[in-house]
């Protein structure tokens, strides 16, 4: 038993990953054991918090078994796991970001000066886009709910929809369009 562990701790990456290719546990156990911490430090360098970062470096492990029969590195298991929680963190970041974005956007203490004629316009244009989007056939509508609500990439979509991303990417090019064609009449409308 000892050697058994022994073996896995000393085995190199490449190793390590045949060997999760093969679906043996104990070395998901010992590449979680030689790259948690660093990846952990990392992720707390640069989120504050750390429940998120313990489960962004969890989550790249799951997403690291679950996909272990397809596993194909252009680089080493090392560069591919710290890119992951790069990615995994600058995704969180940006939702988090986009949502203090949409919380300000959508406060109306800081629409222009507190203009009750801005908040108005404000208002009605929000209501008017809601229209358009409602209006959209439904495919069309689901995928620009999940970019733009969700914050979700076109691969997440195409993932979670069990569609390619150049189907993600055409439905949103027709969802932006008709917005903006339909706001375009909008503002026709309210100028002439």
């Amino acid at each position: 038993m000892q050697t058994v562990k022994r073996t896995f701790v000393e085995s190199s990456d490449s190793a390590l990953v045949d060997l999760l290719r093969g679906d043996d546990e104990r070395a998901l156990q010992a590449i979680m054991s030689r790259y948690w911490e660093p990846l952990y430090k990392m992720a707390a360098h640069t989120l504050d918090d750390l429940a998120a970062c313990e489960d962004i470096v969890q989550e790249v492990f799951i997403k690291l078994w679950n996909n272990r029969k397809n596993l194909n590195f252009s680089h080493s298991l090392k560069a591919y796991i710290f890119a992951s929680v790069r990615y995994e963190l600058y995704r969180k970041i940006k939702i988090q970001l986009s949502r203090d974005l949409r919380l300000d956007f959508h406060n109306n203490d800081s629409i222009e000066y507190l203009n009750p004629e801005n908040k108005l316009e404000y208002s009605e244009l929000v209501e008017n886009i809601e229209k358009l989007v409602n209006q959209l056939p439904q495919r069309c509508k689901e995928i620009y709910q999940l970019s733009r609500y969700d914050n979700l990439s076109h691969r997440e979509i195409a993932s979670q929809l069990g569609v390619s991303i150049k189907t993600v990417e055409n439905q949103l090019t027709i969802a932006l369009r008709r917005i903006r064609v339909g706001i375009g009449k909008m503002l026709v409308l309210l100028f002439f």
